[in-house]
């Protein structure tokens, strides 16, 4: 009885074992693709910010048409660039782990990259839009239904 319970898992196993994998879909390249532009995007915020600041005759001049108030007398650094550097890493890594069919790392990797986001748009950076639209490419690519069935490991 062992025997026979033995050689039918064999062939069981056996049927299984020259079935073809399931082909990657087209939404993961494509979304790991946005993801590694986003974190590219978050380190072009690192050297961007100027730190040149206007001379004296514009400032007078402002004070003088829209009161002392109207201009900031101290420096503002705004974000570090290390956070846009981690945080660029991580994104990357979160990428990798798509790759990896992690996932149980997407609902992370969409956190970080809003994150990545509210601290492009509170340093004023012009790559804000573009780390939007990535972001939801990224994000949204992952729920289709292919692609959701290949990072749980399952064929469609």
């Amino acid at each position: 009885m062992a025997r026979e319970t033995d050689d039918l898992a064999h062939q069981q196993t056996s049927r299984y074992a020259n079935r073809p994998k399931p082909k990657t879909p087209w939404q993961i390249p494509v979304s790991v693709g946005s993801w590694v532009l986003y974190a590219l995007l978050l380190l072009s915020a690192v050297g961007s910010r100027s730190e040149e600041s206007p001379d004296d005759a514009t400032v007078s001049q402002i004070q003088s048409q829209l009161g002392d108030s109207a201009v900031a007398q101290h420096e503002s650094t705004g974000i570090p660039g290390l956070v846009f550097v981690l945080l660029a890493g991580t994104l990357l890594v979160g990428a990798l782990a798509v790759v990896g069919r992690q996932a149980k790392l997407i609902i992370p990797l969409v956190a970080l990259g809003a994150l990545g986001v509210v601290l492009l748009a509170s340093n004023g950076e012009w790559t804000t839009v573009p780390a939007i639209v990535l972001l939801i490419v990224g994000s949204s690519l992952l729920l289709f239904g292919r692609a959701h069935a290949w990072l749980a490991g399952t064929s469609r």
